[in-house]
């Protein structure tokens, strides 16, 4: 079995755009860095990895977008078909 963690790309929060405390962690947005970043970690993770594994995620709003771009990346087509947490 292999784990394969990975952090959500750069946000709002990271790049200091925005105060967190002000507009709540939970919902802040990646930068477009951040959409680069997991894109291209997508494309290293590739298809055949993200076909068979199970993925877990937070319900931050930056992570659901870091995992749209992963998959973006790695050129997942049917997102509905897999297995998330």
């Amino acid at each position: 079995m292999e784990i394969l963690l990975v952090r959500h790309g750069e946000s709002e929060g990271n790049s200091e755009e925005v105060d967190p405390q002000q507009e709540g962690d939970f919902c802040l947005n990646l930068t477009e860095s951040g959409r680069t970043q997991a894109y291209n970690r997508g494309k290293k993770i590739g298809e055949e990895y993200i076909q068979s594994a199970l993925i877990y995620n937070s319900p931050y709003f930056r992570t659901r977008q870091t995992l749209d771009r992963i998959l973006d990346g790695a050129r997942i087509k049917n997102k509905n078909e897999l297995v998330m947490y």
